[in-house]
């Protein structure tokens, strides 16, 4: 009696060792798949960073490639506004010529 019952105790015992023993497999390969994932993201993370720092040049680039563009458009803007006055200059000299030589072939004409 005292022998069954240690048997029984002691059947208990190895199939609580064994459901014990399955529950730490299982946990250790969900710690696996786990450390796996952080792996991966961690490797993501770390191609974001990268990425980032690229694209950050890159956009650095862009600016100053625009602030010169900017500055090249202004620049050409005042030459163009300088070049319309200079032009709104000479159609004023080439009206006052015009009617200097009709005032001078007035004359001319009248004496013919």
């Amino acid at each position: 009696d005292a022998t069954t019952q240690a048997e029984a105790e002691l059947a208990a015992r190895v199939q609580a060792l064994a459901q014990a023993q399955a529950a730490q497999a299982g946990l250790e390969a969900e710690l696996q798949a786990k450390q796996a994932a952080l792996a991966a993201a961690q490797q993501l993370a770390e191609q974001g960073r990268a990425q980032a720092v690229a694209l950050e040049g890159e956009n650095d680039l862009l600016l100053l490639q625009l602030h010169q563009a900017q500055g090249d458009l202004d620049q050409h803007a005042s030459q163009n506004r300088q070049l319309h006055e200079v032009m709104g200059q000479s159609r004023q000299s080439l009206e006052r010529a015009r009617r200097l030589i009709s005032r001078l072939m007035l004359p001319a004409a009248q004496a013919a």
